[in-house]
């Protein structure tokens, strides 16, 4: 439709809604590593962001590590319509093992499982947030007794 023009009589805003969410659909499939990182950034600064998170959604499944890790750098630290993005991000994330765990992995791990616990819970996932919660706790301890440092992530994964 031209700019400036107005819809037909006969376009009803649920078409024109189905239409223009085929149409991000398929800008998404031609360059995920770029609409996905900014549907992300977008979500985080709009009040609902339910349906760009249904958008995003399918995308993340197939998204490479990079474009994971990239996501995941913009999705906000609280509860917001991107939580089931999130949950999906952070779950690809941490099924992968790293070869190299250094403590700069193990601390980057420990923050993605608080916010994946957080996350789930946030959509309903109370089984998942708790084990997740566990998981961090023991990891944060297992940081703080073999390093010293780290009290603070100890503390954030204990209040968790």
């Amino acid at each position: 439709m031209p700019a400036g023009a107005r819809p037909s009589a006969g376009s009803s805003p649920t078409r024109r809604t189905r239409q223009l969410d085929s149409a991000l659909r398929e800008a998404i499939a031609g360059r995920p590593e770029v609409l996905l990182p900014a549907l992300t950034i977008t979500g985080g600064l709009v009040p609902h962001a339910e349906p760009l998170a249904a958008l995003a959604l399918p995308f993340v499944a197939d998204a490479s590590r990079e474009l994971l890790e990239s996501v995941d750098s913009h999705l906000p630290d609280y509860p917001s319509g991107l939580s089931g993005v999130a949950v999906a991000v952070l779950s690809r994330l941490l099924a992968s093992t790293e070869a190299e765990f250094t403590e700069d992995r193990q601390l980057l791990r420990l923050q993605r499982l608080i916010r994946y616990s957080l996350r789930s819970d946030d959509v309903g996932g109370r089984d998942t947030a708790l084990a997740a919660a566990r998981e961090a706790a023991d990891l944060s301890r297992d940081l703080v007794q073999r390093t010293g440092r780290h009290l603070a992530e100890y503390a954030t994964a204990l209040n968790n």
